[in-house]
C-alpha cells in the first residue's frame, strides 16, 4: 500500500507557512514535563525509596543521652519494724537520699537478630518498583491524552481546510450565476440559491475555525503553554505507511509482559507475597543486646563538682510472641486470599492486553485501507467537480446537475475526513497497545 499523497497534499498546507512546527512526539513529551499527576508520582517513588532508608536504620544502634535533675524538699520516711532489733524493740523511722540528686546517663540498644527485618527490605523495594511500574503507566496514559488532543487538532485543521475550499467553490458558483443571470441564461432563484449556498459556507468555516481554536486550547493546556505560543502542527503523522504495520504474534509474550500494567500488577503481587511471608517470621524471637552508663550526683548542698557515683550494666534481650488471640491465621488467610485476586487480576490483564494489540493492529490495517478508499474518491470527485464546472459555465451543463456535483464532493470530503478521524484514533489504539507511546 502506497503512502497517502492526498493526505500529504491536503495537510501540506498547514507547514508550508511555517518553519516550525509541533510534532506529535514533542507535543508528548511536554504534557509529560508539565502533568502534575506525573510530578507527584516522582514523588511517590521518592517517598518509597525514603521508606527504604529509614528500615535499613534498623540495623543501626540506638543511643540515647538521659539527665534527670531532682529536688526532694521532704524525704520520703520509711519504717523499719522494732523486731528488726531484737524482741520487743521500738519501730525505727528513717529518711533515706539527699536533697539533690543528679543523673546523666547514656543508653544503647542494638537488635542482634530481627527476623523480619529482611522481608521489610524486600517490601519496601517492591513498594518503589510498584511506583515506578505505577508511573510508566501514567506516563503511557498521559502521552496518549495529549496525542488524542494533538490529532484532534489535526482533525479541526482539516476540517477547517475543507470548509475554506467548499466557501471558494460557492463563491465561484455565485460569481458565475450573476454573470449568467445578467447574461439572461439563468433564473433569480439560481442566483439565491448560490447565495445561500455562500452563507451556508461561510457559518461553516465559522463553526470549524471555532472547534479549531477549542481543541488547540486543550492541547496547549496538557502541554502547559499559552494557546498563542502553540506551533502549528506537522503533518508527518499522516505519512505512515502501511507496510510498515505487522501483527505482534500471539505468542510473543515480550511486549504483553513489558506493559507498565502489567509489571505494576506483577508488583502488587510480590508485595502481597512477601506480606505473607513476613506474617509467620513476625513471630520469630527478636534479640536485642542494650547497655548503660550513668553517672549519679547525690547532695544536701548541690556540690556537683564532688559526690558523683557511677554505674553501667549491660544485658540481652529475648521477645517472643506467645499469643495473639487467632490473629496471625486470619491475617494470612487475607493474604492468601489477595494473592489469588492479584494471580487472577494479572491473568485478565494479560488476556485482554494481548486481545488488544491484535484487534487495534487490525483495526488500523482497516483504516488504513478505507483511508486510502476515502482519499481517492475524493480526488476522483474533485477532478468531477472541475469538470463540470467549466461545463456550467460554458452553459452545457444545468444548474441542478452542477449542484448534484458539489453535493458529491462534499459527501467525499465528509467521508474523507470520518476516514482520516478513524485512521488517526485506530493508529493511537496501536500505539498504545504495542506499547510504543
Amino acid at each position: 500500500m502506497k503512502n497517502l499523497l492526498l493526505f500529504i497534499i491536503v495537510f501540506g498546507s498547514i507547514s508550508s507557512a511555517f518553519a516550525q512546527t509541533l510534532t506529535l512526539e514533542d507535543a508528548m513529551d511536554q504534557a509529560v514535563n508539565h502533568d502534575y499527576a506525573l510530578k507527584n508520582q516522582v514523588l511517590n517513588i521518592a517517598v518509597s525509596q525514603n521508606q527504604l532508608s529509614k528500615t535499613l536504620t534498623r540495623r543501626q544502634p540506638m543511643v540515647n543521652g538521659n539527665g534527670d535533675f531532682r529536688y526532694n524538699p521532704i524525704l520520703q520516711t520509711s519504717v523499719i519494724p522494732g523486731d528488726a532489733f531484737g524482741q520487743g524493740g521500738e519501730d525505727q523511722k528513717l529518711r533515706f537520699g539527699t536533697n539533690f540528686n543528679i543523673l546523666l546517663g547514656v543508653d544503647a540498644n542494638y537488635t542482634l537478630f530481627d527476623p523480619v527485618y529482611e522481608t521489610d527490605l524486600a517490601l519496601n523495594r517492591a513498594q518503589t518498583a510498584l511506583e515506578t511500574s505505577t508511573l510508566q503507566k501514567t506516563t503511557a496514559a498521559v502521552r496518549l491524552e495529549a496525542a488524542t488532543a494533538y490529532c484532534e487538532a489535526l482533525l479541526q485543521q482539516t476540517q477547517v481546510d475543507l470548509a475554506a475550499s467548499r466557501l471558494r467553490r460557492a463563491q465561484d458558483l455565485l460569481e458565475v450565476t450573476q454573470t449568467r443571470e445578467l447574461a439572461g441564461a439563468t433564473l433569480p432563484i439560481e442566483v439565491q440559491k448560490s447565495q445561500l449556498e455562500v452563507q451556508n459556507a461561510q457559518a461553516l468555516l465559522i463553526q470549524t475555525q471555532n472547534l479549531l481554536e477549542r481543541s488547540r486550547l486543550n492541547l496547549a493546556r496538557q502541554m502547559g503553554v499559552t494557546v498563542l505560543s502553540l506551533p502549528p502542527l506537522n503533518n508527518a503523522l499522516l505519512e505512515i505507511n502501511a507496510d510498515t504495520i505487522q501483527i505482534v504474534p500471539l505468542s510473543d509474550l515480550l511486549v504483553i509482559n513489558g506493559k507498565p500494567a502489567i509489571l505494576e500488577e506483577q508488583q502488587r503481587l510480590e508485595i502481597t507475597q512477601l506480606q505473607l511471608q513476613r506474617e509467620d517470621k513476625r513471630y520469630l524471637p527478636t534479640v536485642s543486646l542494650y547497655g548503660n552508663l550513668s553517672a549519679q550526683h547525690l547532695s544536701n548542698n548541690l556540690a556537683v563538682w564532688d559526690r558523683w557515683f557511677p554505674f553501667a550494666y549491660i544485658g540481652i534481650q529475648a521477645s517472643l510472641p506467645l499469643y495473639d488471640g487467632g490473629l496471625k491465621m486470619r491475617n494470612k488467610e487475607g493474604y492468601q486470599l489477595q494473592t489469588k485476586i492479584n494471580q487472577n487480576n494479572l491473568d485478565r490483564l494479560r488476556e485482554e492486553l494481548t486481545y488488544q494489540l491484535q484487534s487495534a493492529t487490525l483495526e488500523l490495517k482497516n483504516a488504513l485501507s478505507q483511508l486510502e478508499d476515502a482519499s481517492k474518491n475524493l480526488q476522483n470527485a474533485r477532478a468531477i467537480q472541475n469538470i463540470d464546472q467549466v461545463r456550467f459555465q460554458e452553459g452545457s451543463l444545468l444548474f441542478t446537475d452542477f449542484r448534484n456535483t458539489e453535493f458529491s464532493l462534499r459527501e467525499s470530503e465528509a467521508n474523507f475526513l470520518a476516514s482520516s478521524q478513524n485512521y488517526l484514533l485506530s493508529y493511537l489504539r496501536w500505539l498504545d497497545a504495542s506499547g510504543s507511546l
